[in-house]
């Protein structure tokens, strides 16, 4: 299947940029994703489990990325 046109070119423009990056901005890049990734799973469980503390959804948050 062909992507359309737009996104090869979102794509191309997103490789050019992380190639224009530093290795240390590209990690720092990397950090800020996984952080966002945790506070969106937070905000998630928040929503579906208001009753929940916040040490549990901190718990579960831990759980969801937790590599054994």
């Amino acid at each position: 299947m062909n992507r359309p046109r737009k996104i090869r070119q979102d794509e191309n423009m997103q490789v050019a940029a992380l190639k224009a990056m530093s290795m240390s901005q590209r990690w720092q890049a990397a950090q800020d994703l996984y952080t966002s990734a945790r506070d969106l799973r937070g905000s998630m469980l928040r929503a579906l489990h208001p009753d929940w503390p916040e040490q549990r959804v901190a718990e579960a948050v831990r759980e969801c990325f937790h590599r054994d």
